[in-house]
Formats: C-alpha cells, structure tokens, sequence
C-alpha cells in the first residue's frame, strides 16, 4: 500500500494520528497504547499482519504476512455517549457489509453480534474495546480484521471461514478496501444515535427468521427464533412459549441449528 497516499486522504479526513504498519502485535493494544498517552478524538491504526490479532474472549487470529488487512480506529469525540456502546460493534459490522456489496457486489451479512460473513463463512471479525477513566469513558476502540486471501484464514478455527478473494474470485487491492470502509465507517458513526441505523444493521442480519441457539463457552442459554434487534443492539430470540428474550453483548455466541 502506498502509505503517503493513504496518509494524506486520512489527514483530510480529520485523523489526528495514522499509523500503519507492515506488521504489529496487534493494531487494538497498539491503539490503546495511543489512547493511554494522548487526547485522540480520530486515530487509526492499520496493519496488513498482526502476530498477536485477537478477538472477543482473548481468542487468537493470527494470519500470514500481507494476507489479511487488520485496522483499529480509535474515536474519542463520541465517548460522551456511553449510552451507545452496544451499537458500536454491530455498526462496524454494518460498514464492512455495505464495503463489500458496494465495491465487489457481494452479499454480507452479521453473524451477532461481531463476525461478518460471506456465504455463511466468516471473513472478518469485530473487537470493540472502551478506554475507561474511573466511571469515565475516554474512548472507544473498533478493531476490524479482514480475511484477504485464502492464505489469511487460520488453520483452525470455531466457525467456517473464507477470504474475500475466495468469494470474489479475483485479486483485491487493500487500498480501495481501506478507502471505502474508512468512508463508509465514518458514516454510520455519525449516525450512531438513529433507530435508522439498528434498522440497517437488522436487515443485514444472519440467520434472521431461523430458529437458533445462545451459548456461552459451551453452555446452552437458548434456544428459539431469531427475530432481530432491540434499540441497543441486544439480540431478540422468541422462544417456544411465545417469549421474547433480549441478550446483550458478553461471551456470546450464536449458531444454527
């Protein structure tokens, strides 16, 4: 990727501190690191390799070297809406989905509350995490991690996985990737605030309409139809005895029958 390119369209755009790395631990510790010593109210951090990726529950995703595109945004002008925090990931989501129907005409959807997939296989991954002063929050960090090429998927993993090239069947250049989802992110951040945006994160759910299970580190939780969302993002099951149950974000997982 052409770094001074890249780095000149985010300085238009209003980001304050640009990083990118040909390969990192990990672009959210490294952003936490930013957010621990600085005031940031736009940051990004971006990697095409991460030796230490991680995703929700301290899971590892490491890929191969320039296989993959990983990016942690670090935004500190909307921390003041602690009110919000369950929507954050799932409209990270939404953007990656709206990226790839726009720019290859593929068919995204959101595993909730954080996987992004194609053909029911995953390709990206969302890990949200808040910088807290006491009760205090001081910002919010979005990581999000791609699959590029096939050779970015690891050789085990929980759920069935793909790449972007797999599914688009051509090569992709990370740069016209990054343009679009930066675009498209900043968006549906401004947004975060509208029932509109739950909608377009609900019409872009998977498994919506099917009956589905919760479980948390193997134990069952529930079991029933997926309806949709709530206002905050929290997943609605409708149970065999005609009752909604609402569940927000924590060690959750949810898969088909």
């Amino acid at each position: 990727m052409e770094k001074r390119k890249i780095i000149r369209k985010l300085k238009e755009q209003g980001f304050q501190i640009i990083e990118i790395h040909a390969s990192i631990g990990s672009t959210n510790d490294r952003a936490m690191e930013i957010v621990k010593e600085n005031k940031v109210d736009l940051g990004i951090v971006i990697a095409e390799h991460q030796s230490k990726g991680r995703g929700r529950g301290e899971r590892t995703w490491e890929t191969e070297e320039g296989a993959g595109l990983a990016l942690s945004f670090i935004f500190g002008d909307i921390a003041a809406h602690q009110n919000i925090l369950g929507r954050v990931t799932g409209i990270g989501a939404l953007a990656v989905t709206q990226t790839v129907t726009e720019l290859f005409d593929l068919s995204a959807k959101i595993k909730w509350p954080n996987d992004v997939l194609l053909d029911g296989k995953k390709f990206c991954g969302i890990l949200t995490e808040a910088d807290w002063v006491g009760s205090n929050l001081r910002s919010l960090i979005v990581g999000i991690g791609i699959n590029i090429s096939k050779s970015a998927i690891p050789k085990e993993v929980l759920f069935p996985a793909t790449a972007l090239e797999l599914e688009y069947k051509d090569s992709i250049s990370k740069e016209i990737l990054l343009e679009k989802l930066i675009v498209n992110l900043l968006r549906v951040m401004k947004e975060i605030n509208s029932d509109q945006i739950i909608r377009e994160w609900e019409e872009n759910l998977a498994f919506k309409g099917s009956e589905v299970f919760l479980h948390r580190d193997g134990s069952h939780i529930c079991s029933g139809e997926l309806l949709g969302l709530d206002d905050d993002g929290g997943i609605v099951i409708l149970t065999s005895d005609e009752k909604k149950n609402i569940f927000y974000y924590g060690d959750l997982h949810l898969a088909v029958k």
